[in-house]
């Protein structure tokens, strides 16, 4: 039997882009939730850093050329404030898509390991484990 895995059966088909993001996207299924956190977390970001810029505009446009320095001090409290809600949802998102990686590490890793296993002997015996190991880290 030939288990040379570089070269695809006659009758076998190259598998697809759209194949291979298929199956990545069954590793992370159960990760719904966790990842769906995580997009609210980068678009209230992303918002809130839009913000910024436009209420510096307006305050200076409104408060600092007519040199009403109280709402200057408002509106630096709100930038302040805007500034430190990003801080926790920029933390949030990279804690949860850290974990969120690391688990999905570890399911892709268990998944080669159970394919690993259940190959027969012969395989495993066709090669040195120096070149089967290469193979896997690729």
């Amino acid at each position: 039997m030939n288990y040379n895995l570089n070269q695809q059966p006659g009758d076998q088909k190259n598998t697809s882009t759209y194949t291979a993001l298929r199956n990545l996207l069954q590793l992370i299924a159960h990760e719904k939730k966790a990842i769906s956190l995580a997009l609210i977390a980068i678009l209230l970001n992303a918002l809130l850093n839009l913000s910024g810029p436009y209420l510096i505009g307006y305050t200076i446009d409104h408060y600092v050329q007519h040199k009403q320095f109280d709402g200057v001090l408002l509106f630096s409290g709100i930038l302040l404030v805007i500034y430190l809600i990003m801080l926790g949802t920029s933390y949030f998102q990279t804690q949860l898509m850290g974990s969120i990686s690391q688990r999905m590490l570890f399911t892709l890793r268990n998944s080669l390991f159970k394919k690993l296993l259940s190959l027969p002997v012969a395989f495993l015996n066709s090669k040195k484990a120096g070149v089967q190991i290469t193979r896997i880290n690729k």
